[in-house]
């Protein structure tokens, strides 16, 4: 009898093991970390709302999230071609980006990053870009024959006299310039000289316009 009791409670004790061994084996695994860093917040210190052509002060922050070392955003698009390093590991960063000329709302992008250069989901804060005291003139000056830029040509106005020259890709920023009717005369010089004079409404949120040249050398046919 005693035998036949000792092999119960050696069962028991087996059957007890085995059990451990079944809840260990079917117990739910840890949640894993994610593998990549959470969104940072995006808020703007001195408001979020910038002039044409100027900068605004933006700071993104991890939120104690010890994975971020960085940051990526971009302004209108989601690129992410701009970067800027976290103070610490898990803090923060304050940038003054450059909102550009283009006016009204716009969106900012901005991820973080951590040390093996894997960027997280995207987070995005509106920015409102209001005009520049005082319109601008932007555009580009073209060779009407060809639809070519044309470099070095002056671009006039009057009254006023405000007056720039084309870059090599033909384009132009006459800025500062008050709201009103202007003839705007766009011109080259040089062998093949062409004018051009146009009357444009300029009003505080500004005006792009393309200038068409037909040099008096025009391309042989």
């Amino acid at each position: 009898m005693t035998f036949v009791r000792g092999r119960r409670v050696l069962t028991i004790a087996v059957a007890m093991v085995l059990a451990g061994f079944t809840l260990i084996a079917g117990a739910a695994p840890a949640q894993a970390r994610p593998a990549v860093p959470a969104q940072p917040a995006i808020t703007f210190p001195n408001g979020s709302q910038a002039t044409a052509g100027g900068t605004i002060t933006v700071t993104f922050d991890a939120g104690g999230d010890r994975r971020v070392t960085g940051f990526r955003y971009s302004l209108g698009t989601a690129t992410l071609d701009a970067a800027v390093a976290a103070g610490v590991r898990g803090g923060t960063a304050t940038v003054d980006l450059a909102v550009g000329d283009i006016t009204g709302d716009r969106q900012l992008f901005a991820a973080a990053v951590d040390r093996f250069g894997r960027v997280g989901p995207l987070n995005l804060a509106a920015v409102s870009v209001t005009p520049a005291a005082g319109g601008q003139l932007t555009g580009t000056v073209l060779n009407g024959y060809t639809w070519q830029p044309i470099a070095g040509a002056t671009v006039t106005l009057a009254p006023g006299g405000l007056q720039v020259t084309t870059g090599d890709n033909g384009a132009f920023t006459v800025g500062g310039v008050a709201a009103g009717t202007y003839a705007v005369t766009a011109a080259v010089g040089g062998d093949c000289p062409a004018t051009s004079t146009q009357t444009l409404d300029i009003d505080g949120q500004g005006l792009y316009f393309e200038f068409y040249l037909f040099p008096e050398c025009a391309p042989e046919q």
